[in-house]
Parts: structure tokens; C-alpha cells; sequence
């Protein structure tokens, strides 16, 4: 665990080539001991990411009831690197959905932004779905 609270971490990344260009996507899930654990963890990152970067705040976006997430793009100047990330807040569990980022320090593009949206509402329907008796 890396923050107050956390009892549990996993990690998955998933690499694909289309038209020769390797693309990344990184799927974490976090779980904390309470929901205001998870809650003030979320609401730091996302005050963190819009004090880092006020010109292009993170809106809360989930369509999916019972969630709250958001949406962060990031660029990088010097390696034209753009990562796409969707957090999520579901009870104790926050999920995150990465796309782009560096692989065996190559800089890997992220897949279009409507493939990271899909993905981020598919892992919180799953949560959802385990979380019901």
C-alpha cells in the first residue's frame, strides 16, 4: 500500500500494435480499509491534477451511476507524449485507467481517447456488479 488506508493494489498493462506503433494501456485498482479513505484520496488527486494544470481542469465525467470519476490528459513537452487518464471512485475502490506512458523507456502513445473512456466504464460496471449480494 502507498497511501493512508490502502489494503490492496493491482496492477495490469496491456500492450497492442496497430499499423506498427505499439500502444499502452495501464489498468489499476486500489482498495482502501473505508469509502472516506478512498473519497480523500480521490478528491487529492483530483485537486492535484487541476493545481498542476489549471488551464485544462479535470471535470467530473462518469455516466455510471454510483461513480465518480474524472479525466486528466497530460502532455509532455520534450517527448510529445500525451497520457489519458480516468479515475474512479466507487465505494472503498478507486480504479484508474491509464493510456500512454513509457515502456522499457520508449515513449508508447495511448489509444484513441473513446477506447480509454470504454475501458475506464467497463471496470467500474464490473465493480458494480461484484459489489451487489
Amino acid at each position: 500500500p502507498f497511501y493512508e488506508q490502502q489494503i490492496w493494489f493491482a496492477t495490469k498493462v496491456y500492450v497492442r500494435e496497430v499499423s506498427g506503433i505499439r500502444r499502452m494501456m495501464e489498468i489499476n485498482i486500489a482498495l482502501f480499509e473505508t469509502p472516506e479513505g478512498a473519497s480523500s484520496y480521490f478528491e487529492d488527486m483530483l485537486h492535484g491534477f487541476n493545481e498542476s494544470n489549471p488551464w485544462a481542469l479535470s471535470k467530473i465525467i462518469s455516466r455510471v451511476s454510483g461513480v465518480r470519476s474524472f479525466l486528466y490528459i497530460h502532455y509532455e513537452r520534450i517527448s510529445g507524449l500525451r497520457t489519458i487518464s480516468v479515475r474512479s471512485l466507487i465505494d472503498n475502490a478507486i480504479i484508474t485507467v491509464i493510456g500512454g506512458g513509457y515502456l522499457e523507456g520508449t515513449p508508447t502513445p495511448a489509444p484513441l481517447i473513446e477506447e480509454i473512456l470504454d475501458i475506464a466504464e467497463m471496470q467500474e460496471l464490473k465493480v458494480i456488479s461484484s459489489k451487489k449480494p
